[in-house]
């Protein structure tokens, strides 16, 4: 078996079906060499059945109690047995490829680690935007650490679904996702996996089509998010310092992350007195920025976070 998808899903009756189709197209050709590992994390609607009516040959699907995607994910991977793992969301779905050239390149690039790929981002029902490293090519861990900054400025570094990843990478150094963490869970699993990969193949072409037009907007205030991204800055800045990576790294995602826990907190306080009174002890602890070195955004969520008075009048008026 070369590769397994691996697919966590919760109630996502009405989406799912677009998801496995889309891979059942692709790897029509090549159903032996691959396999799909559907997880349903305690469903209370359709999916179930809907993944029932899919045809996909190798098709596992495996039903556990509600606990998170974080120990959806897991299981699945323990339940994988192909050389290789990708991760998908069920609420996503591939574009048109030829599935039996990937599992031949798969196959035949046998000391690659990961496969970094390229996605296409559904903003509105009519807006898509293509994101793919500018250069197809293979770097050791060497090259990958030097050129880390651009390759994830031209890609995305916290989600799961743009790499596609040796399971034996995964297994033999037990990294798994982090079952108490709501948010920022995918980000935090690929800081452990970095140390690991040895060797990377980038795809610059888009296989993958991310939804974001339909992903679910949280629009209440969420107590553990900053136990969340606490953890998350954390591995982060242990990620940069230990594999000796360009701090802006560090510094962009921080921002980021800072202004996630301002909006969160615009969503709990009706009042500006009170989001003043709490904003000190909601953030990050502060630390060095660069500011000539953050991107345009993290540039606007830098001066947001410091003029919050600014921030939460925007953050309020996101979430009307």
């Amino acid at each position: 078996m070369i590769l397994s998808i691996v697919i966590p899903a919760y109630n996502e009756e009405k989406l799912i079906f677009r998801c496995l189709s889309s891979i059942a197209k692709n790897f029509t050709e090549c159903e032996n060499d691959m396999e799909v590992v559907v997880v349903d994390d305690g469903s209370t609607d359709n999916t179930i059945n809907e993944v029932n009516k899919c045809k996909i040959k190798n098709l596992k699907l495996i039903l556990k109690s509600n606990g998170g995607v974080s120990s959806a994910r897991n299981i699945g991977i323990k339940n994988s047995s192909g050389k290789f793992v990708w991760f998908i969301d069920s609420d996503d779905y591939l574009l048109n490829f030829d599935g039996k050239q990937l599992l031949s390149m798969l196959s035949k690039k046998k000391n690659i680690d990961m496969f970094l790929l390229g996605f296409k981002k559904k903003l509105t029902e009519y807006d898509e935007k293509v994101v793919v490293n500018k250069e197809k090519k293979i770097l050791d861990h060497k090259q990958f650490i030097k050129h880390f900054n651009e390759i994830f400025s031209q890609n995305e570094f916290n989600v799961p679904w743009n790499r596609i990843i040796k399971r034996s990478v995964i297994t033999t150094n037990n990294i798994k996702f982090d079952i108490q963490m709501k948010t920022g869970e995918d980000a935090l699993f690929n800081c452990k996996l970095v140390k690991y990969v040895q060797k990377i193949y980038i795809i610059n072409k888009p296989l993958y089509m991310y939804n974001l037009f339909y992903s679910r907007q949280i629009k209440k205030y969420d107590p553990e998010l900053r136990f969340n991204l606490l953890k998350l800055n954390k591995a982060l800045k242990y990620l940069v310092i230990n594999q000796n990576i360009n701090r802006s790294f560090f510094e962009n995602r921080y921002e980021r992350m800072n202004y996630t826990l301002l909006a969160n907190l615009a969503q709990k306080c009706n009042r500006y007195y009170e989001f003043k009174k709490q904003i000190s002890t909601e953030l990050l602890p502060s630390t060095k920025i660069n500011f000539c070195k953050l991107g345009r955004k993290e540039k606007i969520f830098f001066l947001l976070v410091k003029f919050n008075y600014v921030g939460y009048l925007l953050a309020k008026k996101d979430s009307e």
